[in-house]
């Protein structure tokens, strides 16, 4: 299973990355932050060690899982708050399109990572059946 989330984030970042280079290079530099390139591993870095930590996690003890998604849940939330918010008041003459890309990276990697989350579910669950 962890093969599995190594892959399947590896190519989806892959995908991202390139989509971001693409990206990067036509539209006018004025639209486009010029972090964007490394937001994409940055978000690739975070993805992994929380689901790695949620896969670690018994899948026997439900309370327990809910707690480590909780609390990976919360952490990452709290460091793209303080990487959002450190850019931003470093970088202010890019902080709008810092932004708007950081936050469509997010809602992709939260969509990728929910969905991953529940095929893992329910893949747990065909197996105990």
């Amino acid at each position: 299973m962890k093969r599995k989330l190594l892959v399947n984030t590896f190519l989806f970042s892959l995908l991202l990355e390139c989509m971001a280079v693409v990206l990067f290079f036509v539209l006018p530099k004025q639209n486009i932050s010029p972090a964007l390139l490394f937001l994409v591993p940055l978000f690739l870095a975070t993805s992994l060690l929380a689901n790695l930590f949620l896969l670690s996690s018994n899948p026997d003890k439900p309370y327990k899982f809910i707690r480590s998604f909780m609390l990976s849940t919360f952490l990452k939330f709290m460091f793209y708050i303080v990487v959002l918010v450190a850019y931003v008041m470093l970088f202010r003459s890019d902080a709008v399109n810092f932004i708007i890309s950081f936050f469509i990276l997010f809602v992709l990697y939260l969509i990728f990572d929910v969905v991953f989350l529940l095929n893992n579910k329910t893949e747990n669950n065909n197996v105990v059946k």
